[in-house]
């Protein structure tokens, strides 16, 4: 195969064959490239500072999960909703995500499954004001949910929000 030199440096020229196969390597390159930058765009990164819009979780990465499926209920039925990320607490075993829901926050914590869910539902006293016998910290009415696997916690007496959890999660079960 012929060579030739270009700034110093010794090339050789590339056959017809050869740069077919170097297109099919570029574009497979370039594709993967997208899929990555793709996937890194709508990766979830629990945080523990819910400060800002970079600390929000981006939902449409956990697409089926419990979680996933009640963001999507709740933008369905008109609410405004800007998740939060993670944030530490001591109540449950997990910590919730937090979102903000037409200007209310909600804590929702997702269990691996119904059974924990409820175990831990099964620890919240039936007015909402302690949790495994500790008293809560409130600065308004608490509101416990239960569906599936996830439990739903909102403090706050507007009625249009309880409405719009109950709707979706039916009644509360302590608060």
């Amino acid at each position: 195969m012929p060579t030739f030199k270009y700034a110093g440096k010794k090339t050789e020229l590339v056959s017809t064959q050869q740069t077919k196969k170097i297109s099919i390597l570029a574009a497979i390159g370039a594709a993967a490239v997208g899929v990555a930058i793709f996937a890194v765009l709508n990766m979830q990164v629990p945080s523990t500072n819910t400060g800002g819009p970079e600390q929000q979780t981006i939902v449409s990465s956990m697409q089926g999960s419990a979680y996933a499926d009640f963001v999507n209920q709740l933008k369905s039925k008109g609410a405004t909703v800007q998740p939060g990320g993670k944030t530490q607490q001591d109540m449950f075993t997990i910590n919730p995500y937090i979102l903000l829901v037409n200007n209310h926050d909600i804590w929702v914590f997702e269990y691996p499954t119904e059974v924990d869910a409820k175990d831990q539902m099964n620890q919240v006293s039936p007015d909402g004001t302690s949790v495994g016998g500790r008293q809560i910290q409130l600065i308004a009415a608490p509101h416990f949910f239960e569906k599936g696997n996830l439990l739903v916690f909102y403090e706050g007496s507007d009625q249009n929000m309880l409405n719009l959890l109950e709707s979706m999660l039916g009644p509360q079960v302590a608060g």
